[in-house]
């Protein structure tokens, strides 16, 4: 929780340049999720797979540091941007959505959970399910990025 707030005063003092809304609505939503889940001492085992898909984020850290370093166009950046995206997409597609798939076959349980109000659960499903589809929609970026390095590298082989 801390390194999310970091991060978000981070990408906030720094606004545009480290990340737009997209990225400003996906920490708001997982600290809201932290906040409510802890405070309401439900969903340990999502906590466990949500948590999962930063796995990913060490090769989006050293993106950053190859094309801030002007190493944007060389062979260890295609490698990262591929490395990226295929974490990205087990830990962020596959595993979050299975786990998804999971908690909403379970909603009827949670709602049951007597400590716990209703607009709680409720909170938390549509929160973690709107995360799911920033992560669809970031998908498709990482796609085309992982994907352009191949097309400059054929592109470049050609000249």
């Amino acid at each position: 929780l801390a390194w999310l707030l970091y991060d978000l005063i981070h990408i906030a003092t720094m606004f545009p340049k480290l990340g737009s809304w997209d990225m400003v609505a996906h920490h708001l939503a997982f600290v809201s999720c932290c906040l409510f889940a802890c405070t309401n001492r439900i969903l340990p085992f999502p906590f466990c797979w949500l948590i999962s898909g930063e796995a990913s984020s060490p090769f989006l850290s050293v993106r950053w540091f190859l094309k801030e370093t002007g190493r944007g166009s060389t062979l260890a950046m295609n490698i990262t941007n591929a490395v990226f995206a295929i974490a990205f997409f087990v830990f962020r597609v596959v595993l979050y959505g299975l786990g998804l798939f999971d908690l909403w076959k379970l909603r009827n349980i949670l709602l049951d959970t007597s400590h716990v109000p209703k607009s709680v659960v409720w909170s938390l499903l549509l929160l973690i399910t709107a995360g799911y589809g920033l992560n669809l929609f970031w998908l498709k970026k990482i796609a085309r990025m992982a994907m352009g390095g191949r097309r400059r590298r054929k592109a470049a082989k050609k000249n």
